[in-house]
């Protein structure tokens, strides 16, 4: 985005975001299982993630998954009901994992989540495979070398 990233940053004096950015996932843009036979084409300043940048971070987000739970300590978050919380992810849809948003069945790509500026201009872009919303989709937008070239 040109507003965003065209100039030098200013000097800012309260905060130091100088971007702010969104994700959200589509379901409505599938690839029915079958259809997609041609080779792909990687394009040289394309706006998707690779397959294998999304395929190291879904094995880092196991990897880190598999670790032992940590205990917490005291006073590092307000104490809030097991079921309270519960009640909370279950009431949002996008926030289900396991909730299928599209068979797997008949697409091979079941969506699109994009990594988009303030200006709502896509920054990344990547092709879901999975039913549902699932994390590492969201932190392979967010940890893909933008950084590297936003600094």
């Amino acid at each position: 985005c040109p507003l965003c990233f065209g100039g030098p940053w200013p000097n800012l004096k309260h905060t130091k975001a100088h971007v702010l950015v969104c994700i959200d996932a589509n379901f409505g843009q599938k690839r029915r299982k079958g259809s997609g036979t041609d080779p792909t084409i990687e394009f040289i300043g394309g706006r998707f993630l690779s397959t294998s940048a999304v395929d190291a971070m879904e094995g880092e987000v196991d990897e880190r998954r598999k670790g032992k739970e940590r205990p917490r300590t005291r006073g590092t978050a307000a104490r809030v009901p097991d079921h309270v919380l519960d009640e909370c992810e279950e009431s949002f849809l996008a926030a289900q994992e396991k909730v299928a948003k599209a068979s797997k069945n008949y697409y091979s790509e079941t969506g699109l989540m994009a990594l988009l500026c303030r200006h709502d201009r896509v920054l990344w872009t990547v092709n879901l495979t999975t039913p549902g919303e699932r994390q590492h989709y969201a932190l392979a937008l967010k940890m893909y070398d933008v950084v590297s070239r936003l600094c």
